[in-house]
């Protein structure tokens, strides 16, 4: 007879009340990620895509399997100065509790354990929380999620928040992400090909987990901190030409790159400099209204001002 045990996790089913199934699982699918290159992943179901159907999602990990302390809430499988965003910590037991409580069934072939969370009573608490049956499971070396009862609208939901999951999709990569061209990613911004939010942005981008930090709900990212690597971007890989034609157009891709000047190639300057003679002539530009007035005290003629700080 198999032994089996039972971990109970102190928590709610009312715990992040404002977590959803699709970032349960998206929770998942990040921790897969952050193991491997390639995520290994297999949707199942008869493939009708009506908003009947139900589907199944599964996610490996080939030759990992996690201790047991990790269900102990402060444990984490991430190493200090990790660069991953997150490995089997605090958002895997999130994930089996919102997972579980919108009505979808979440098991783990854990090597050669199989671990399947469940909600059930605890008389010590006089509540219902979170609990973890662990079962033998012979000669299992993988780290396997099985997701069960996924509507189509939630799958659609998934997918749209992962790369990998997304087949081929037009994209430039630089050294920091990748520049995401298509029409269905325009305004999306992702963090290790995961979804973070959207902007107003005319592109999609897809950063390097190390070069965007992300705080554990993934919910935002700065401003500031968007604007200045997506100029990074499109001044190492996007032609000068182009670049200086978005700059012209203050594009929302590279508002403040007057700041950012230190960033900005001679060829895109070269670029711009074209661009305002084309528009303005071979003649002084001043920088502001201030400077245009002066310029014009000392005598300076044909001065212009485009009002487009970028430029």
């Amino acid at each position: 007879m198999s032994d089996t045990k039972v971990y109970k996790l102190p928590l709610s089913p009312n715990y992040v009340c404002d977590w959803t199934a699709r970032k349960g699982i998206i929770e998942l699918v990040q921790n897969a990620a952050d193991r491997e290159d390639v995520l290994d992943f297999e949707w199942e179901g008869e493939g009708s895509d009506s908003e009947d159907e139900l589907y199944s999602l599964r996610i490996t990990t080939s030759n990992v399997q996690l201790d047991q302390s990790l269900l102990l809430l402060g444990s984490t499988s991430k190493e200090v100065g990790d660069k991953s965003r997150g490995q089997y910590g605090e958002g895997m037991k999130l994930a089996f509790l919102t997972i579980l409580r919108e009505g979808i069934k979440v098991k783990c072939y854990n090597g050669n354990k199989l671990w399947t969370p469940y909600f059930d009573f605890c008389p010590d608490f006089d509540s219902m929380m979170l609990h973890v049956k662990e079962e033998e499971n012979d000669g299992g070396k993988d780290l396997t999620f099985i997701i069960e009862g996924i509507g189509y609208k939630l799958k659609q939901e998934v997918i749209d928040c992962v790369l990998q999951m997304q087949g081929d999709y037009a994209k430039t990569d630089t050294s920091i992400g990748s520049i995401l061209k298509g029409a269905e990613h325009v305004g999306k911004v992702f963090v290790g090909g995961l979804f973070v939010c959207r902007e107003s942005l005319d592109m999609g981008y897809d950063f390097n987990p190390e070069v965007m930090k992300l705080n554990r709900d993934r919910a935002n990212i700065s401003g500031w901190d968007l604007k200045r690597e997506t100029q990074k971007m499109h001044c190492e890989k996007t032609p000068a030409a182009e670049v200086a034609e978005m700059i012209s157009g203050q594009r929302n891709d590279l508002d403040y790159i007057q700041y950012h000047t230190n960033i900005v190639p001679d060829e895109v300057v070269a670029e711009v400099f074209k661009l305002h003679v084309q528009m303005n002539g071979d003649v002084p530009l001043a920088e502001s209204v201030s400077e245009f007035k002066q310029m014009k005290k000392e005598g300076y003629k044909d001065v212009v001002f485009l009002g487009n700080e970028g430029m």
